[in-house]
């Protein structure tokens, strides 16, 4: 209650400070909303800053698991949302969905092909597709690395994307892609699901085409789009053999193309991609494919106010040492290349260090 003074002479008078008014999940900016079956257990947002920032990436915090309770106020919104996705729950286990006019990547928690009797539908983590159109100068990556990803483009080859979760590495690949697109022109396609980045259109000197492609279906979208005779690529996070498979034998075929996977450092990556591209019947794996193919590794981490990136290139006077060391199973061993390229860059020598 708020007490203030009546018309001269007369008595005070109370007035009830006004309810503040609802929010919408629209109004918010944040990385994922976890919503749990369990009433205890209160919706959780992860990297949460309101609309209307300033433009950068999303940003996350130094300390690991940091989480921010949903306000309030969104509660009628999120009955709404909630509501569609318990009519979902017996049907799919990933989808996307637009709701209020902001694109969201829906992953129900539980066991897979369970239905909610079974212990099937125990929550919902819920990623916001931002429409920002990123570029690579909004990333707050080093001018250095920024120029090399943007040299990249006419090359053709493999960009790997590598991180944690939440760590922006779609973002990073998205803009990569937009930015070879309208620097040096052609025909740019992205193949996820779904599209995490709004930047399909023109582009000053060229096109994005953006698939939706359906859980499951992303290999097989990839062998055929290569009828589509485009320039760049940006296939969706690596999660299955099939995935890596058509992934690098679209950039054997001269196409430039971005992918994202997970891992704790640039080397931890390339394995990663090493074992999902590794078929049972190929006893001495894909490494001569990916050692033909690979053209940059960049490892990223959001911290609370900047971005950490460590960067391996293998378009410099030691790739073809460094490529036989893919070719002969040796990943560890390319630490020292690692470790001599980000000193050359620490001491301001970035040219001798690609």
């Amino acid at each position: 209650m708020l007490e203030h003074s009546g018309p001269a002479g007369g008595t005070p008078s109370t007035a009830t400070a006004p309810a503040a008014p609802p929010l919408r999940l629209a109004e918010l900016r944040f990385a994922d909303l976890y919503l749990s079956a369990d009433p205890a257990i209160p919706p959780l947002l992860s990297h949460l800053r309101r609309a209307g920032g300033g433009r950068g990436p999303e940003r996350g915090s130094e300390r690991a698991g940091h989480l921010s309770r949903l306000p309030e106020t969104v509660g009628p919104d999120l009955a709404q949302l909630a509501a569609r996705l318990d009519a979902l729950a017996d049907h799919e286990a990933e989808f996307g969905l637009v709701h209020d006019g902001v694109a969201y990547r829906c992953a129900r928690i539980g066991a897979p092909r369970a239905s909610r009797a079974e212990g099937g539908a125990q929550g919902w983590v819920i990623r916001q597709i931002s429409a920002d159109r990123w570029e690579l100068g909004d990333l707050g990556l080093p001018d250095w690395l920024q120029a090399e990803l943007l040299r990249l483009g006419p090359r053709g080859g493999l960009l790997l994307v590598v991180g944690p979760f939440a760590s922006g590495k779609t973002t990073t690949a998205s803009a990569c892609l937009r930015d070879w697109v309208a620097t040096h022109g052609g025909i740019g396609v992205t193949l996820e699901d779904p599209p995490e980045r709004q930047i399909a259109g023109f582009h000053d000197a060229g096109a994005i085409y953006q698939i939706p492609i359906a859980a499951g279906q992303i290999a097989e979208a990839v062998r055929l789009s290569r009828r589509w005779a485009y320039r760049y690529a940006l296939i969706g996070e690596v999660r299955s053999h099939e995935i890596a498979a058509e992934t690098l034998q679209l950039a054997l075929s001269g196409a430039m193309v971005v992918t994202t996977i997970h891992g704790l450092g640039p080397i931890e990556g390339l394995m990663a991609f090493a074992r999902f591209a590794a078929a049972p019947d190929e006893p001495r794996g894909p490494n001569d494919r990916i050692a033909a193919s690979v053209v940059g590794v960049l490892h990223q981490v959001l911290l609370r106010d900047r971005i950490e990136v460590r960067y391996l290139s293998f378009v410099g006077r030691n790739a073809a040492a460094m490529r036989t060391k893919i070719v002969n199973a040796q990943f560890h061993l390319l630490g020292d290349d690692l470790e001599h390229q980000t000193r050359l860059r620490e001491l301001g020598r970035v040219a001798e260090s690609f």
